[in-house]
């Protein structure tokens, strides 16, 4: 009896080491990846969570950080159109989550650069108009970027 309750443990213990052992989950990988300025490694992982664990409830930030990387990070280069969607996404499918005002200000904010840039090429704005607006709203997207980055990740 004792025999078998040692055999027992021992085979608990060695299945427990094992899943120890295992690769750590993709969003743990994608958070350790986006603090340590590893951008395209963050944006692989958390698209592999977001498949893996379509209803986890961190895949609100995930969608965010998503947008991020795409739109301000350029990794591994910047893709507004990609970052919107992910934008899109998150206000779609997150419409009561706490990121959903910042993904909206985000959309208004590309949305006035896009006509900033319409304006631009039809001669509507003098260039030194349309520098001090841009510049503006790279101010306000860095702000975003700092607010993201002094969030604790959950």
């Amino acid at each position: 009896m004792r025999r078998a309750g040692a055999l027992l443990a021992v085979v608990v213990l060695a299945a427990c080491a094992g899943i120890r052992g295992g690769p750590a989950p993709a969003i743990e990988r994608a958070d350790a990846a986006f603090r340590g300025g590893r951008y395209a490694d963050a944006a692989t992982a958390y698209e592999q969570h977001l498949r893996e664990r379509p209803d986890d409830e961190r895949n609100e930030r995930v969608r965010l950080r998503l947008a991020l990387i795409h739109l301000v990070y350029g990794a591994p280069a910047t893709d507004a159109a990609r970052g919107e969607r992910w934008l899109n996404d998150l206000v779609a499918l997150h419409p009561d989550g706490d990121f959903r005002d910042v993904a909206q200000y985000v959309l208004a904010l590309r949305g006035r650069l896009n006509s900033l840039q319409g304006a631009a090429g039809s001669g509507q704005a003098s260039e030194r108009e349309l520098r001090e607006r841009i510049a503006r709203l790279e101010a306000q997207l860095e702000a975003l970027r700092r607010i993201d980055l002094e969030r604790r990740d959950p």
